[in-house]
């Protein structure tokens, strides 16, 4: 309707301004047309490889009033997100082979066998903070890193990896939770690939898609000030409060989009529809990437017979 109005003031109006102003326009959404097109081909065609837009600024699981049980993995703890509930358990296949993985919680809600807070022994203790590499997601927990270790060694392993985390999440876990456990060693897996890029201040249109309770980092005249993505860990979508309530998330969604700037609703939007906004930002990814390595090799020397070696 837009472009036929458009059309029609670019042809029928008595005013030259309007003429040229609308065929302006006009000729600026065909071109955008045309770049959209050119995208989506670069997309079918993985000339460049980059996620099709989701045409939905919310997406909400289509049996979510029909859930008969709560979320084994969600956003149950307001001071480091997300977490587990405590003697919960959860049987799944293995997508790739059918494998059946039991995953169960001890009183803490971490994915482990009972723990005590003391040692009781007098070997050491370590404890395992990090993702779902640690928490080893796809694996039963007989196969994980710390049990072997644990049989290994005889040394207790105690392990509080919880996937979709990054380094923010595992100190304010410790700092919450595990150093009330006893113990001698701290051992943190880190996934360089995705630990590093987590919600920052001025991500709030990333929230509109899934409303996720997050811990970040704000600058400060004094450092840094400990801030969460969600005004209420109530609002995000995998919470004890509204994880069966599709209505309540589409508020959460709501709120955070009208508390945009004009900006950003623009920008989301175009996240959402858009195949060339999408291209556009990959693009722009692989460049700072380029960058970044290129800036990190010129840095890397070797020194080899008395001079240096420059990796480029």
């Amino acid at each position: 309707m837009v472009l036929v109005t458009i059309i029609i003031l670019s042809t029928k109006s008595k005013y030259f301004i309007v003429k040229n102003i609308s065929f302006s326009i006009f000729t600026l959404i065909l071109f955008w047309l045309f770049l959209e097109f050119i995208s989506l081909s670069i997309n079918k065609l993985k000339i460049v490889d980059f996620k099709s837009p989701d045409n939905a600024l919310l997406f909400v699981d289509a049996n979510v009033e029909n859930l008969s049980r709560k979320p084994f993995w969600g956003d149950f703890n307001q001071d480091f997100g997300k977490w587990r509930l405590p003697n919960d358990s959860l049987n799944k296949y293995r997508c790739n082979d059918n494998t059946l993985l039991v995953y169960k919680t001890n009183n803490f809600g971490a994915r482990d066998k009972e723990r005590s807070l003391k040692n009781a022994t007098d070997r050491k203790r370590i404890v395992f903070l990090g993702d779902s590499f640690v928490e080893g997601i796809m694996v039963n927990t007989t196969n994980r890193c710390s049990d072997i270790l644990e049989r290994k060694t005889h040394n207790e392993h105690l392990n509080f990896g919880i996937n979709g985390t990054s380094p923010i999440n595992y100190y304010l876990l410790y700092k919450h939770l595990v150093k009330k456990f006893e113990h001698d060693v701290v051992i943190i897996g880190v996934l360089p690939a995705n630990d590093f890029e987590d919600y920052s201040d001025g991500d709030e249109a990333t929230l509109i898609q899934s409303p996720i309770y997050r811990p970040y980092w704000k600058s400060a005249n004094n450092g840094y000030d400990l801030k969460y993505s969600l005004v209420s860990i109530n609002q995000a979508y995998g919470s004890l409060a509204i994880y069966d309530k599709p209505k309540a998330i589409f508020n959460t969604k709501d709120s955070v989009y009208q508390s945009l700037s004009f900006g950003k609703k623009i920008r989301s939007q175009l996240t959402a529809n858009s195949y060339l906004f999408r291209l556009i930002g990959e693009m722009g990814k692989r460049k700072q990437q380029n960058i970044l390595i290129r800036q990190v090799f010129l840095k890397v020397t070797q020194k080899i017979n008395g001079q240096y070696l420059v990796i480029l």
